[in-house]
């Protein structure tokens, strides 16, 4: 669908329709400060034949005009919790949001990842690294909480809280860092009992 397209439908949008901000053209007009009869030059195609030509420049040039309510289409929003996950001893965590980041709807599908239970978390430390590094954020699937073999997890004990990747043992699992410095923790026994898996990180960003 070119520019001009997306225009008609965004500007109708505006009053028809489920969730349209006006009753109808009328009371669209009225809050642009035009005359009932004005509007038809701004909502029809009759009306925008001349606006068909900014459209068209626009289209070519990979511009596009977009309507309130249209801005994040094609994107899910993920919270960020106040909370950071240790990638070394622990830090401290909380479930209350500070921010939000965009993600595209296609990325998330082709992760297998629903948005509802995702959220995003700052690292702390360089146990990760090179992998993931000391102030990395992360985007954590908190629905897969069943432990993986090599998977990167988002690890509780109490309130401590680390990421690292999993390693099976016969007697347990290994918390692994991918820094060499740090051997692994061996989680075996009554300690298992304590262990929760909080989620499974599957994507971090770095800011340069």
């Amino acid at each position: 669908m070119g520019t001009y397209k997306d225009y008609l439908n965004g500007v109708r949008s505006l009053f028809e329709g489920e969730g349209a901000r006006f009753k109808n053209r009328s009371e669209l007009a009225g809050f642009v400060d035009l005359a009932p009869a004005q509007i038809g030059r701004y909502t029809s195609e009759e009306g925008t034949k001349n606006l068909e030509k900014i459209c068209d420049f626009l289209d070519k040039v990979g511009a596009k005009i977009v309507f309130p309510g249209q801005e994040m289409d094609g994107f899910v929003l993920i919270p960020r919790v106040r909370g950071v996950a240790g990638a070394g001893e622990s830090w401290e965590t909380s479930a209350e949001p500070t921010g939000m980041y965009a993600f595209r709807e296609s990325f998330m599908r082709n992760l297998g990842l629903n948005a509802k239970h995702a959220i995003m978390m700052y690292v702390a430390g360089d146990s990760m690294e090179p992998l993931i590094c000391n102030r990395d954020t992360i985007l954590v699937d908190t629905h897969d909480t069943e432990p993986r073999d090599g998977g990167i997890h988002v690890v509780g004990f109490g309130e401590t809280v680390m990421v690292k990747r999993l390693q099976r043992t016969p007697r347990g699992w290994n918390l692994c860092s991918e820094n060499k410095r740090y051997p692994p923790l061996a989680i075996e026994g009554q300690e298992l009992e304590s262990m929760r898996i909080h989620g499974r990180v599957r994507w971090f960003g770095r800011v340069l």
